[in-house]
């Protein structure tokens, strides 16, 4: 039995006299003691790795978040038909012939005379030109090459109009 003050001397005698004889120890025999108690065991005697598994998880949404962008940023490729890219073409060739008349329509409507070297791609030959009635009309050469039976416009009207063949 000690009293407080005894104790406190008794105990700082016992840590001062347990490090003296570690430091009398050879250096080998030090290390080993040192490794001995800084040496964890677990708990528990459990056989999964639970590190690996959660590195493991975070893997697979690594991987699941790179295969998503990368099919968002590519283009789908679906096979067309032929028949659908020629319809889209020549609705495409119709629009810009359409752009052309719609610019003579504008020269007729100011007054002007149609320029000569307005005329849609699709062809060579010069557009017809139409006087009568008071109405100077301008039309397309051939406009069955667009399933049309006419394509003109007119100084009174700058409006392209398509006539369709009849069925």
């Amino acid at each position: 039995m000690f009293c407080e003050g005894c104790l406190e001397n008794h105990e700082a005698d016992k840590l001062v006299k347990a490090k003296k004889a570690k430091m009398d120890l050879p250096k080998s025999a030090a290390y080993e003691a040192e490794t001995e108690e800084t040496q964890f065991t677990p708990p528990t005697n459990s056989k999964i790795n639970f590190r690996a598994i959660r590195l493991g998880f975070c893997f697979l949404a690594i991987v699941a978040l790179a295969w998503s962008l990368y099919s968002y940023n590519q283009p789908t490729n679906l096979p067309r038909a032929a028949e659908i890219v020629q319809l889209e073409r020549m609705q495409a060739e119709l629009i810009q012939c359409l752009a052309v008349f719609a610019e003579i329509g504008q020269q007729l409507s100011n007054g002007g005379g149609p320029a000569a070297e307005l005329r849609c791609r699709d062809t060579t030959l010069s557009n017809r030109v139409l006087s009568g009635d008071d109405e100077l009309r301008v039309a397309h050469p051939n406009p069955r090459f667009y399933g049309a039976k006419a394509i003109y416009v007119t100084d009174k009207n700058p409006i392209p109009i398509v006539e369709p063949l009849d069925p």
